[in-house]
């Protein structure tokens, strides 16, 4: 049994719907606050999918992730938005979002590192497992590279 003020305070607790537009909270609302720290200007119909990506829905999730990995790329893209794209996408891909896992991949492959590549060899590997068309076919054409005749030669790398 919960302490009986603790009770209390979470019954006090009112669950108000995110303002939507420059009219609630003289802070301009969500879509504001989106536009401040990830630089991508969504409209009222993107609230929708937002709404239920936040509420944990692993299709909407993915769908803003991608929409906003594609503003963080764009040439004037905005940090923020990488980042925020990333933490909706793998919050998709712990749901195991086949999509997801191949944009984590495109998106750790454009790092150009071997850690990129690494990490995006991961990710296609697992949207393949999921039976992501795209993503089979990227994983057969690099598997097909690496085990090519002369593509490794053991004897110089020794």
């Amino acid at each position: 049994m919960a302490p009986r003020g603790r009770r209390r305070a979470c019954q006090r607790r009112e669950r108000r719907p995110w303002p939507h537009d420059g009219s609630a909270g003289g802070g301009g609302g969500v879509l504001t606050a989106i536009r401040e720290h990830t630089g991508v200007d969504l409209g009222a119909e993107d609230l929708h999918a937002l709404l239920q990506a936040d509420a944990g829905d692993a299709d909407a999730q993915a769908d803003v992730g991608a929409l906003l990995y594609t503003a963080a790329a764009a040439p004037a893209g905005h940090p923020g938005a990488r980042a925020a794209a990333l933490y909706w996408l793998r919050q998709a891909a712990d749901q195991n979002h086949a999509d997801a896992m191949h944009w984590l991949g495109t998106a750790a492959a454009a790092l150009c590192t071997e850690q990129g590549n690494a990490e995006a060899m991961m990710w296609i590997a697992k949207a393949a497992a999921h039976s992501h068309a795209i993503a089979q076919q990227q994983l057969d054409a690099l598997l097909g590279k690496a085990l090519a005749p002369g593509a490794m030669d053991i004897d110089s790398a020794l």
